[in-house]
């Protein structure tokens, strides 16, 4: 039980300090104490040698604090806990059955179950076209999680992609592919991931339709989409027609049937296509080389937190009144939402669908007393996934055997 406490302390970035240890019974609280609530009590089961929890508040009102060398849960049998697993045998050279199952867990942890995917068209001396497929670590930095070379984009090069795509990450539930509306995209996610959910670039529908209005595809309510799509039907009907053949529910926010956490364009995949556009010159190794090497680098800016901290100062002056049960009403000056605050709702629904609390739940938190909103977020938006993100090595392609070269071609 301490260990298991101790390495969610860790991941969770807080501190605790034992305060009542005995046979029978264990108190653990916050080392903030004196101004925080989180507390733990458990008890013995019987005299069987385990513990039970039996209370807890698993709430902090206490700021995070950095990990350092000083904390009092990074001693040597939780770290090696941690470390033990990956040097189980160094005498072993790492095989690709491990390196997939590293990316499998790694996937799976640390990325929101987003995927954009892209193709992008090779026009130097080696040609054919390169498949992307990109996700976004906690600091809302793209990650190229797999990337390949095929003859063209159809629907054979497409279902082999992410084919070899499931291969490494399995099956992932909830899982979202956004892309443009390529026809032999649309086959292969249905053909290879059948239970998944597939959602339309929002930037290129709006520029097929003629229309520069991003704010439609965004509503986070079904009022604010019926007023806008009314507006773009009066501006645009023939654009508006064609948004109505396709269906909301394959490019809205809020009809969508899958979770998108606000990513609404393939622009992270164009991203990464235009920083690559010098290693698209490169033999298919070199370009592989590239990758991997750009996979090992990331900055410093916590994006996420600083969405946080402007919507704080946004709901400053907001008035927050107690319903009961938790709820709380936040008025606004324009629609004075309701807010779950302990279920992390809210009627604006900017919180259910970005995963960062909104202007609305951030308010109810400073009614609250809590100085801290960062662990509002979800767990894809916490420090240690960012860190543990890239804390696998990549490793290079070396050699490659020329029958590879021969599958790659006959593509």
């Amino acid at each position: 039980m301490i260990l298991a406490l101790s390495l969610k302390f860790i991941e969770e970035s807080f501190q605790f300090k034992v305060k009542r240890s005995s046979t029978t019974r264990y108190e653990a609280v916050c080392i903030y104490d004196t101004h925080c609530q989180w507390r733990m009590t458990a008890a013995s089961v019987g005299s069987t040698g385990m513990f039970s929890v039996r209370k807890i508040n698993d709430i902090h009102t206490c700021s995070r604090t950095q990990l350092h060398s000083s904390h009092r849960q990074a001693n040597r049998r939780v770290l090696g806990h941690i470390i033990v697993p990956q040097l189980r045998d160094s005498s072993r050279t790492l095989r690709g059955k491990d390196i997939v199952t590293d990316i499998k867990r790694n996937l799976k942890r640390n990325l929101r179950p987003v995927v954009v995917i892209d193709g992008v068209h090779l026009k130097w001396r080696y040609l054919g076209t390169m498949f992307l497929a990109v996700g976004m670590d906690a600091n809302n930095r793209c990650v190229s999680i797999s990337f390949g070379v095929g003859r063209s984009e159809n629907n054979e090069t497409w279902t082999w992609f992410l084919s070899m795509f499931k291969e490494c990450v399995g099956d992932i539930e909830g899982l979202v592919f956004i892309s443009d509306r390529a026809a032999s995209i649309k086959y292969a996610i249905a053909t290879v991931f059948p239970t998944s959910h597939h959602a339309l670039c929002c930037r290129h529908l709006m520029m097929n339709v003629k229309a520069r209005d991003k704010r439609t595809c965004r509503a986070y309510t079904a009022e604010t989409f019926e007023r806008r799509m009314l507006c773009l039907r009066a501006a645009i009907p023939d654009g508006a027609s064609v948004l109505d053949n396709l269906g909301p529910d394959k490019w809205s926010n809020v009809y969508f049937p899958g979770k998108r956490y606000n990513i609404l364009t393939s622009n992270h995949a164009e991203s990464v296509n235009a920083i690559s556009r010098f290693a698209r010159k490169l033999p298919i190794v070199g370009l592989f080389d590239y990758f991997r090497e750009s996979q090992q680098e990331f900055g410093r800016l916590q994006i996420p937190e600083q969405i946080v901290k402007r919507r704080k100062i946004k709901s400053a002056n907001w008035t927050v009144r107690e319903i009961g049960y938790g709820r709380f009403e936040v008025i606004d000056l324009k629609r004075n939402p309701t807010v779950d605050f302990y279920n992390s709702k809210c009627e604006c629904m900017k919180w259910k669908l970005s995963g960062l609390p909104c202007s609305h739940g951030i308010a109810v938190a400073n009614y609250v007393r809590l100085p801290d909103c960062n662990h509002l977020a979800e767990v894809y938006f916490k420090t240690s996934k960012l860190q543990s993100t890239y804390a696998e090595v990549v490793q290079p392609a070396g050699r490659l055997k020329r029958g590879l070269f021969h599958r790659i071609t006959d593509l």
